[in-house]
C-alpha cells in the first residue's frame, strides 16, 4: 500500500512538473505574437525616439534597406548584428509595412560586383578563435533606397548608434528641402574638419564660404545657406567683413563662431589673438574674452620632457559637467558634457540694440571652481592651480536669437571642432552638430545623437573636503574597535 501512495505522489509530482512546463510553452508561443519590450534605461537608448516613429510613419512611399552582410561572420561580429537586427525589426513594426528590409549574400562573383558599385567594401575580419588567430572576409554594410534615390552606409560599425544612422539616411532621402551649412574661409580657419564635414553631411548640405573683402568688389553669400560657421581664426577680420555677418543674421539666418581669444602654440606659449572678432556680436549681448579659463573640472593631458612622459589632470583643458549644460534647449538636452582644451570665457549683457528678440543665454558653463588667466599666460602642467576655490562658473558658450529669427552661438574655442577634438571626446561632435542643427531650425534629429554617451562623474570635491574625508575614514576603523571593546569589557562587568 505504501508503495502505491509513493507511485502515485511520483506521477503526482511529475504530472505537476509536465503541466507547468507546458503552460509556460503556451504562454512563450502567445507572447510569441504580441512583441514586448522593456526599456529600463534612463535615456530609453534601447526604444525608437518620438521622431524616429514620426519620420517613419510620414513616409509618402517604400523605403528599402538592403543589407549586404555575409551568412559566415566572426564570432566577435555576431553580436554587433543582432543589436542592427533589432533596430531594424523596430523600424518595421513601428512604420507599417514603409520599411523593407532585404539581405543580399554576396556570395557570388555578380553580387560582390553589385556591393562594389555601391561602395560597399569587402571586410578582413580577424580575430582568435580556438586559441588561433583565425583572418576571413566579408562583408557588412546595406544601402537605403527611396523613390530613386539611395544612400550608402558602407560599413556598420561596432558602437554606432544605429537607430540615428539609419533615421538621419530616411530623413535625407525623403526631404525635400535639406539646409545648406558653409563653412567660411580666408581668415587662417581650422582646417582638420573632415569629421565634421562628414558628420555634418548626414543631415545638411556642406560647403564653403570665402569672406574675404577685396576693394571694388562685393561678397555674395549664396541665397540657399542657412548658417554659417567659423572655425577658429588667425588673419584679422576687417570691419566690412564683420557686417558681413551682422548682416547675415539679421536677414534671419544664423552664425556659429567658434573661436578662442588666446592662441596656444605647441610649445606651450600663448598670446592674444588678433583676429578682431571678439565684439562682432556685442550689441546683441555676446562678447569673447581674451583670456583662458582655469577649471577644477578638467580632462587628463600627456605632455613630453627631454626623458619622459607623463598624464596629469590639467587645468586648461575643461571637462563640462551635466549641471553646466542647459537642458532648456531642445538640442542640448540630452547632452551631458562636453570637452574644450584652451578655452574663452564669454561675456553675456543685455543688448544694447532693441533688434533681440530675447536675453542671451548660457549654453555651457564650467564648475564653479574655476577661474580665468587674463596676462601673463602660464600653461606649465606641473604648477598649482589654487582651485581650492568657490566663484561663478565661467560661461564657454552661449547664444541668442534676433527678432528676424536668425540666431547667433559663440563659443570660446574651436579646438573641439577639430578631428583631434572630436576623437578625444565623442560628446563634442554630438554638441557641435546639434548646436549646427538648432541654428538651421531643424533640431528634430537632436535627442537621438547622444544616445549612447553617458558622463556620471564623481562629485567634485575640494582639497579641505578631501582631506576631511580622507582622514575621518582612516579614524573610523580605531574608533570603532574602541566603542566595540568598551561594549564588551561593560558586558563583561
Amino acid at each position: 500500500m505504501k508503495k502505491i501512495k509513493a507511485f502515485m505522489s511520483t506521477l503526482s509530482n511529475k504530472g505537476l512538473v509536465i503541466a507547468t512546463l507546458g503552460i509556460l510553452i503556451l504562454l512563450n508561443y502567445i507572447v510569441s505574437f504580441f512583441p514586448l519590450r522593456l526599456d529600463l534605461t534612463q535615456d530609453q537608448r534601447f526604444s525608437l525616439a518620438p521622431v524616429t516613429k514620426d519620420i517613419l510613419n510620414n513616409t509618402d512611399d517604400i523605403v528599402t534597406i538592403k543589407l549586404y552582410i555575409s551568412t559566415q561572420l566572426p564570432n566577435q561580429v555576431l553580436p554587433i548584428k543582432q543589436e542592427l537586427d533589432s533596430v531594424l525589426a523596430e523600424f518595421e513594426r513601428v512604420s507599417s509595412g514603409k520599411i523593407q528590409v532585404q539581405t543580399v549574400v554576396p556570395d557570388a562573383p555578380d553580387k560582390e560586383q553589385e556591393a562594389a558599385s555601391l561602395g560597399i567594401p569587402k571586410l578582413q575580419f580577424s580575430g582568435f578563435e580556438r586559441e588561433k588567430l583565425q583572418v576571413q572576409q566579408g562583408y557588412f554594410g546595406g544601402v537605403i533606397e527611396y523613390g530613386g534615390k539611395s544612400e550608402t552606409i558602407p560599413v556598420f560599425e561596432e558602437g554606432a548608434n544605429y537607430e540615428y544612422l539609419l533615421i538621419s539616411s530616411i530623413k535625407r532621402l525623403t526631404s525635400n528641402n535639406i539646409p545648406t551649412v558653409a563653412f567660411t574661409t580666408g581668415h587662417g580657419e581650422v582646417e582638420q574638419i573632415a569629421i565634421a564635414n562628414q558628420l555634418l553631411s548626414r543631415d545638411f548640405n556642406v560647403t564653403t564660404q570665402v569672406l574675404v573683402a577685396t576693394e571694388g568688389e562685393n561678397i555674395a553669400i549664396s541665397d540657399n545657406v542657412s548658417t554659417l560657421v567659423v572655425v577658429g581664426s588667425t588673419q584679422v577680420w576687417q570691419e566690412q567683413e564683420k557686417q558681413i555677418l551682422r548682416d547675415f543674421v539679421n536677414s534671419g539666418k544664423s552664425v556659429l563662431l567658434a573661436v578662442e581669444g588666446v592662441e596656444v602654440t605647441e610649445n606651450l606659449q600663448a598670446f592674444p589673438v588678433d583676429h578682431n572678432l571678439n565684439d562682432t556680436f556685442s550689441a546683441l549681448g555676446l562678447s569673447l574674452n581674451s583670456d583662458l579659463v582655469v577649471s577644477a573640472s578638467n580632462e587628463i593631458a600627456n605632455f613630453r620632457t627631454a626623458t619622459n612622459i607623463f598624464l596629469t589632470p590639467y587645468p586648461f583643458w575643461i571637462r563640462i559637467q551635466p549641471a553646466g549644460v542647459n537642458k532648456d534647449i531642445p538640442a542640448l538636452s540630452q547632452l551631458e558634457t562636453a570637452m574644450f582644451p584652451w578655452a574663452s570665457s564669454i561675456s553675456i549683457q543685455g543688448p544694447s540694440l532693441n533688434k533681440s528678440k530675447e536675453q542671451p543665454f548660457i549654453l555651457m558653463q564650467t564648475v564653479p571652481q574655476s577661474y580665468t588667466m587674463n596676462e601673463n599666460f602660464n600653461l606649465d602642467p606641473s604648477q598649482d592651480f589654487s582651485l581650492d576655490i568657490e566663484t561663478k562658473g565661467k560661461v564657454v558658450a552661449a547664444a541668442t536669437q534676433t527678432s528676424t529669427g536668425g540666431k547667433v552661438a559663440l563659443v570660446g574655442d574651436s579646438d573641439f571642432i577639430s578631428d583631434a577634438g572630436f576623437q578625444r571626446e565623442q560628446a563634442n561632435a554630438v554638441f557641435f552638430v546639434n548646436l549646427v542643427d538648432w541654428l538651421s531650425s531643424d533640431a528634430a534629429l537632436s535627442s537621438i545623437r547622444a544616445r549612447g554617451i553617458s558622463y556620471r562623474p564623481l562629485t567634485v570635491l575640494s582639497d579641505s573636503m578631501r582631506d576631511t574625508v580622507k582622514y575621518g575614514l582612516i579614524a573610523v576603523v580605531p574608533v570603532l574597535a574602541l566603542i566595540l571593546g568598551f561594549i564588551r569589557i561593560n558586558k563583561r562587568k
